[in-house]
């Protein structure tokens, strides 16, 4: 069965998906279903609006303004922000954004579910400070924009390394 944690903790259910898949007694369904979910979560750990912190804890659940419209904070970082910078597609932005070399590559990967969970809550702290209300402005967009694209190639890499990890 599919790990359910109450709580949410992302970082938990990766490390229960990847000691299933490891045990290797699941059903190729359950195996589908299980790396299915790894794969979204370990996106999820990438994006900063699924992290909670303890002096924010609706996690951007809130409108803040960007380009004139009243958005929610969390559907901002969650794929508005480069649905509006790249239109053209996840695997076109792939290529664009994939511009590491092989060492870049390798330090990015390095470390295991628990430090990148708490690399991403470090770097992405800054999201905080903006509450209900707060102006997205175009310079904040584009510095944001950095950030996004930067934290998909992480989450690319750490999650080629952990699938690498599972099947060599």
């Amino acid at each position: 069965t599919m790990p359910r944690n109450k709580k949410g903790d992302v970082v938990t259910a990766i490390t229960l998906l990847v000691r299933q898949l490891e045990e290797k007694k699941l059903t190729a369904e359950q195996e589908d279903r299980a790396l299915r979910m790894l794969i979204h979560l370990v996106g999820d750990l990438h994006c900063p609006k699924h992290i909670r912190y303890a002096d924010e804890p609706t996690s951007g659940g809130y409108n803040v303004k960007f380009r004139g419209k009243d958005v929610k904070y969390h559907a901002y970082w969650d794929g508005l922000l480069l649905q509006t910078y790249h239109p053209w597609g996840y695997l076109d932005l792939a290529k664009l954004v994939d511009r590491y070399s092989k060492r870049e590559r390798e330090e990015i990967a390095k470390g295991d579910i628990f430090t990148w969970g708490e690399e991403n809550a470090r770097n992405s702290r800054f999201t905080v400070e903006r509450r209900e209300g707060f102006v997205i402005t175009r310079a904040i967009s584009n510095e944001d924009v950095k950030y996004a694209e930067e934290q998909i190639v992480r989450g690319g890499y750490r999650l080629a390394a952990l699938l690498n990890d599972l099947f060599e």
